[in-house]
């Protein structure tokens, strides 16, 4: 995993919104925004300054109040399919996958470990030990395997605990094929929890022999596709085993390298609503050594509620 020392092509991860002060003068309203910045190699770029960063509600420019790099651990609840619609040997995948992310990422991360199938289970709380946390897995995966996927209740469960965590950066990892069958909350609710959160969703599509190419395999990325999306993270599907370890690699990395943009909503009181933001980055044509500055990508979450 390379370390941009400017940038390159760009994800933007917004994580959470909140005012600063729910009694202070209209003016002095903020919100805060998580940001990450990689280029299409999944390398992380460091180093970027506040005035490349513009943000757009409609035709209006908001005003960046804050800008700085934030390097605090995460806390981190792993959703792993546990249904009998993923084969065992897929299990035994999602199980290493968890494993390699956890011994790549921030070692101070927080991990909180759920299993589903047509229920949903606890199986290691709050914790750090990846020792541990992979003994857990592989005994629920040898003994807890059943009918039915309670997907959308187990993503309930994780941003019910996330919400109360010890850190401020929030991330959901959900190892998954997708298919969902046995949740009482639904699709929509569930949406709308993620976008109303502070969670950035991250998720890893393990269909049977990494066979994506299936109309269920389909039907389960674009659950989550969808969910990701929202919430400003990304969905991965991996063909081979190699393109795992690549995957949590640069998922671990980009967690590593966040930056904190707080800016003044449009509205002068807060109204409740919805508001649609656009990001723009602006960036020189060549960096601090002279050389060219890659074209961009830009991934974000695409509005806050200004409550």
């Amino acid at each position: 995993m390379r370390c941009l020392t400017l940038l390159g092509s760009a994800f933007l991860l917004f994580a959470f919104t909140f005012p600063v002060s729910s009694f202070g003068q209209p003016s002095s309203r903020e919100i805060s925004l998580t940001v990450t910045v990689t280029d299409d190699h999944a390398g992380v770029a460091a180093g970027l300054k506040r005035d490349w960063f513009s943000i757009f509600e409609k035709d209006s420019q908001l005003q960046i109040t804050g800008f700085e790099r934030s390097d605090e651990p995460a806390s981190v609840i792993v959703l792993v399919d546990f249904s009998n619609s993923v084969k065992a040997q897929v299990r035994k995948d999602s199980i290493l996958a968890v494993s390699r992310f956890m011994k790549m990422a921030n070692p101070d991360n927080d991990y909180l470990i759920i299993a589903f199938n047509k229920d949903v289970r606890v199986i290691a709380d709050w914790g750090r030990d990846p020792q541990y946390i992979e003994k857990q897995l592989t005994d629920a995966a040898q003994v807890w395997a059943k009918d039915g996927t309670a997907l959308y209740d187990a993503c309930n469960l994780a941003l019910t605990k996330l919400a109360s965590s010890r850190y401020s950066t929030r991330v959901l990892l959900l190892v998954s094929d997708g298919q969902e069958n046995a949740s009482k909350l639904t699709f929509k609710r569930l949406r709308d929890q993620i976008k109303e959160s502070s969670t950035l969703v991250y998720a890893i599509g393990l269909s049977s022999g990494f066979d994506n190419s299936s109309t269920l395999a389909l039907e389960g990325q674009g659950v989550l596709d969808e969910l990701s999306f929202v919430s400003g993270g990304r969905g991965f599907y991996p063909n081979t085993d190699k393109e795992v370890s690549v995957i949590v690699e640069h998922i671990s990395q980009v967690l590593r390298y966040l930056y904190r943009i707080r800016f003044r909503p449009a509205s002068p009181i807060p109204d409740g609503k919805w508001h649609p933001i656009k990001i723009k980055l602006t960036l020189p044509e060549k960096d601090d050594k002279g050389r060219k500055v890659a074209n961009l990508k830009v991934r974000s979450r695409e509005g806050y509620y200004d409550r």
